[in-house]
């Protein structure tokens, strides 16, 4: 393997573009070798290494000794965290490959473990669950340099100086923080200047969703769900209560909040229009639940089923327990989180300590 001070870290827009046209047109798809600071395995060297052939069906990107935190696409590219698995001491980076397959480059190396990420139409942002002093706050890179291809490693100025910042969530033009002193913020993605007043005594948010109008949150101590309109005034508390020993997760489609509420004994995914809309409440046990997310009034899900993974795919919200159906499954291995466009799913699938880009067409 070529040094770092022998080689440009970065490839050119052409070598991009070959590659995604190379993982199209075959089923091997490769990942890119090079160094951390320290000389340890990561990505953006010389080296391509394709997909084994014991890869998980569907497979599109190989990450070898790592373990994927969290993963957001866009119109053209799958973005994600990873954290060593090879290593004593783990390593993080923001790593991103194109939605046809391909090589993974490192967008960015995060000097802790990251909480979670969250794409705008320029960035890359992720949140570090620590205080300012210890490297917290929310960070960003940008997506790609001028010509187009990944920008590579980048210093990390704190984006927003906001002490233990947990989920964040891009909509609307903004980016929303919750931190874990209680306060749910709105920012510009450009600049990091509010866009709106700051929500406080919001208890510990795990998750956010946003609508057209409001801003909705979860607790992790109370499992309470709550609301309030985006700017940040008459706060309605408790939209849905849950017990303390559950979190619930959010995504909000169409005119719908969808959760999910993770318990000691399973997880239930649940529907309800916050404005007094026919939506039928979907309430289902699905076992070792992993992730889901809801596009166009679909709601797909991970779970992991006595050591096989499956992916489950859900299009009437009414019968959904009785209608769902299994989209993809594979035994010894652990599925993850997952996102939707139009036109496929795209989740994480675990082998051990290498993991994988999956992709299915909806």
């Amino acid at each position: 393997m070529s040094s770092n001070a022998s080689r440009p870290r970065w490839r050119t827009i052409a070598r991009w573009a070959s590659l995604t046209a190379l993982a199209m047109g075959s089923a091997a798809c490769g990942m890119i070798l090079g160094d951390f600071p320290d000389g340890k395995l990561s990505t953006g060297g010389d080296g391509d290494v394709p997909v084994p052939a014991e890869a998980p069906e569907g497979a599109i990107c190989f990450v070898p000794n790592a373990e994927i935190l969290g993963l957001a696409i866009d119109a053209t590219s799958i973005f994600w965290l990873r954290a060593t698995t090879s290593d004593e001491k783990p390593q993080f980076a923001v790593e991103v490959c194109p939605k046809g397959g391909g090589a993974p480059q490192r967008v960015a190396i995060v000097a802790r473990k990251p909480a979670a990420i969250a794409l705008s139409e320029r960035h890359v942002f992720w949140s570090i669950d620590e205080p300012l002093e210890s490297s917290g706050g929310v960070f960003r890179a940008s997506k790609a340099d001028d010509a187009g291809a990944p920008a590579g490693d980048q210093g990390q100025p704190v984006f927003l100086k906001v002490n233990h910042p947990g989920p964040i969530h891009f909509a609307n033009g903004m980016l929303y923080t919750g931190t874990r002193v209680g306060i749910i913020h709105s920012t510009s993605p450009e600049t990091g200047n509010p866009t709106g007043e700051a929500i406080p005594n919001i208890g510990d948010p795990a998750s956010i969703a946003v609508s057209e109008t409001h801003l909705y949150w979860s607790d992790r101590d109370t499992g309470a769900i709550s609301t309030a309109p985006r700017q940040g005034d008459v706060l309605n508390v408790d939209f849905v209560a849950r017990s303390p020993a559950q979190r619930s997760l959010l995504a909000y489609d169409r005119g719908a909040l969808h959760w999910v509420t993770v318990g000691t004994t399973g997880a239930t995914i649940e529907s309800k229009c916050p404005k007094g809309c026919e939506v039928k409440p979907i309430v289902m046990q699905p076992n070792g639940f992993a992730a889901f997310a809801v596009r166009n009034g679909i709601v797909y899900w991970t779970a992991n089923e006595n050591g096989t993974a499956v992916v489950w795919r859900c299009t009437d919200l009414a019968a959904c327990e009785a209608g769902k159906t299994a989209q993809w499954s594979s035994a010894n291995t652990m599925a993850s989180h997952l996102a939707i466009d139009d036109g496929a799913v795209y989740f994480v699938a675990s082998r051990g300590k290498d993991s994988y880009i999956v992709k299915r067409a909806q």
